[in-house]
């Protein structure tokens, strides 16, 4: 049935080329068990992933009764995993929100045949897993999933049944179940099994190939290729789409939340394009670019807070407390990048008066940067002045709003302030005096929107000091580092909270997300930036800056786009493992692409056609409030019927944005994703 010769895979790496397989030649009969071994990184798998098509070889050819492989169209390597061959992968790859049933009838169902449910619940019959037709994959065990994930394999009365690492995640029960199962299969149909376990290999195996860095190493395969006659069916596929709406509607259902967020903002974005033309866009830009322009953007603070109600009062406390390392790890366990740190706001206070050069100042922001030299954020903040170069706690930086309220250039001047403190536990108590003195070395140019004047010091060079700072009233190696870290969460050395450090600008962004969706989520957890209060703050003013002055805006377009667009996007990203699966069981790009359009599309014209409705009286308000605040009438008027002499241009207009986006947002994207990997997306968790 197959023929390989001179069959090699490269891949390009971070380390140059290396070669997956090289040179591997061998032929395999139309039934019958045979078996792959190796070490791992032999290339077993990728072996696997050849013969089924999932991937391209670099070099040599695949024969299948005579035909290469290798120099078939997309289209045919779609029909031969659907229609020929199949896989029983390690993991399973089943749809887990899915019944068992309907995870097995998808095969036929991609055909389009009419039947599938009748032949899936004949197969759980004569399986005798009839009791696992209703249950939800992700409710299954590993045995019953593989089970599964073997009917499905089975379905499409294959040629070829592909295993790869089948008994991996099973105990030794299910092992043998499966194993048996297979081997009663290759009576009838040729099964091909990667496997690092000899036992099973020598138990069921009718013939081994083994593989050693890529290469053959031996091989008990038959060495001539047979005279078979096995009549393989002409792939015939009917144009039936109620799987793929079922998919639609599924997905539609799963993402209510995103959707209903998509809908309403195509619908005040759509009302806003159709109310101003421009500027909107335009104060977007603006933050997107400005609001990472902040020295400290990297930094932030993390505490728990609680809301105690006064009786007979409107009024509420807040009642922060610090929680511990081991707590704020789990919490921010989703948020990759950020370092969890000490908050010795204590010692060093956020907000404190100070002398430069002797002379006293007013109490100014101090605040800690992770790296003073700025190299983590891939961007030049220098004004005037140096860089600091490595971890220092001689030198420090102040931005431009520190030095409107000199009377000369601070450059080179002396800042230094003093801080008694004493902390007592128990009958212990321990006095210390913390003396700092930075040289201000360099100006640093941020966003000036609500900027205060602030001094930027190295976090990691004041933590040193901590360290070095002991504490020996409280016990022999004790040191200020020591005993905040591990300090109560109600003690005021702690801060109340603990620091934040971003490793780069994307880090940061992910944790103000989590922040907004823990303090939506009415979450304890607190994450609290003054870079993220100014960006949050300058959202709101460019908003109502745009509508105020709706005759002079004109490209809203792409701020829009990018909203609607990453959130029907993201949608997408959470559904590529399942687009994956479906790839790998024969559904043809086409239908991957309807399924994960039609969605979107129907939200963003849904989206349009509201806007349309609720554009009349939104700008009518507008109009009255700006007239009645400005003396300006007809502020926000909008020529549904023409415009710039063609007839229905902004509604006509409207809707061929909203095709774009889906377009754009989606299909384009989409299109992209699925040149990648096969086997690569089949690996994404």
């Amino acid at each position: 049935m197959y023929r390989v010769e001179g069959l090699g895979k490269k891949y390009t790496g971070k380390n140059g080329i290396k070669w997956a397989l090289k040179d591997v030649s061998f032929v395999l009969p139309a039934t019958g068990l045979y078996g792959i071994e190796g070490r791992s990184g032999s290339g077993k798998s990728t072996l696997l992933n050849l013969l089924s098509g999932m991937e391209s070889p670099s070099e040599g050819k695949i024969f299948f009764h005579g035909q290469d492989i290798t120099k078939w169209k997309e289209k045919e390597k779609e029909d031969y995993r659907n229609f020929v061959c199949v896989f029983v992968f390690q993991h399973f790859h089943l749809e887990e929100e899915e019944t068992a049933l309907r995870n097995v009838m998808l095969p036929l169902e991609i055909r389009g045949d009419e039947t599938a449910e009748k032949q899936a619940k004949a197969l759980f019959d004569q399986y005798h897993l009839s009791y696992l037709e209703s249950k939800l994959v992700k409710v299954l065990s590993g045995g019953e999933k593989q089970r599964v994930a073997l009917l499905r394999a089975l379905i499409g009365n294959p040629h070829v049944l592909f295993a790869d690492e089948p008994t991996g995640a099973l105990d030794h029960q299910n092992e043998a179940l499966v194993m048996n199962a297979l081997k009663e299969l290759s009576k009838t149909k040729l099964v091909l099994l990667v496997s690092h376990n000899q036992r099973l290999l020598e138990t069921y195996a009718d013939g081994v190939l083994t593989l050693e860095a890529g290469k053959v190493a031996a091989s008990t395969l038959p060495k001539e290729e047979r005279k078979e006659r096995t009549l393989v069916a002409k792939p015939e596929r009917k144009k039936k789409s109620a799987w793929k709406w079922r998919i639609v509607k599924r997905n539609a259902k799963r993402n209510w939340t995103k959707n209903t967020l998509a809908f309403l903002s195509g619908l005040f974005g759509y009302a806003a394009l159709l109310c101003s033309f421009g500027f909107y866009h335009g104060s977007q830009t603006t933050l997107e670019t400005e609001k990472t322009n902040s020295f400290g953007y990297l930094c932030a603070s993390f505490s728990k807070q609680e809301e105690f109600t006064l009786e007979h009062s409107p009024m509420k406390l807040v009642r922060s407390t610090c929680p511990s390392i081991e707590e704020s790890e789990a919490a921010l366990a989703g948020v990759p990048g950020i370092r969890i740190a000490n908050d010795y706001s204590y010692f060093l206070p956020n907000y404190t008066a100070y002398s430069l050069n002797g002379y006293p100042k007013e109490p100014t922001n101090f605040v800690p940067v992770w790296d003073l030299s700025g190299n983590d954020r891939g961007r030049s903040f220098l004004k005037e002045g140096v860089m600091p170069k490595g971890m220092t706690f001689e030198a420090c930086l102040v931005n431009e709003e520190y030095v409107k309220q000199c009377d000369a250039s601070p450059l080179g001047k002396r800042i230094h302030f003093e801080r008694e403190v004493t902390l007592s536990e128990g009958e212990a108590t321990q006095e210390l005096l913390f003396s700092y003195d930075w040289t201000i070395v360099g100006i640093v140019k941020e966003f000036s929107f609500l900027a205060s004047p602030k001094i930027y010091y190295s976090y990691q060079a004041l933590e040193t000091v901590m360290k070095e700072t002991e504490l020996p009233s409280f016990g022999e190696g004790v040191t200020v580092s020591s005993y905040v870290k591990h300090g109560a969460a109600d003690s005021p050395y702690t801060s109340y909270a603990r620091w934040l450090f971003g490793e780069d600008e994307k880090a940061m962004e992910a944790l103000f997300r989590w922040g907004d969706a823990a303090e939506t989520s009415n979450s304890s957890y607190v994450v609290q930036s003054s870079a993220h209060m100014v960006n949050t703050s300058f959202a709101s003013l460019t908003h109502a800056f745009a509508l105020s002055l709706l005759p002079f805006l004109g490209i809203t377009v792409l701020g829009v786009a990018f909203t609607e667009g990453a959130i029907a996007y993201h949608s997408f990203l959470q559904r590529r493992k399942e687009a994956a699966i479906l790839s790998a069981l024969g559904a043809r790009k086409a239908d991957l692409e309807w399924i994960y359009e039609a969605e979107p599309l129907g939200v963003n014209l849904l989206s349009a056609l509201g806007a349309l409705l609720i554009s009349y009286p939104l700008s009518w308000f507008l109009s009255h409030l700006f007239a009645k605040k400005l003396g300006l009438s007809s502020l926000v008027s909008i020529p549904y019927l023409s415009a710039f002499g063609i007839p229905f241009l902004p509604i006509v207009t409207l809707f061929l944005f909203a095709l774009c986006l889906t377009f754009f947002g989606v299909a384009l994207p989409l299109h992209i994703a699925n040149r990648k990997n096969l086997c690569e997306e089949l690996r994404e968790e």
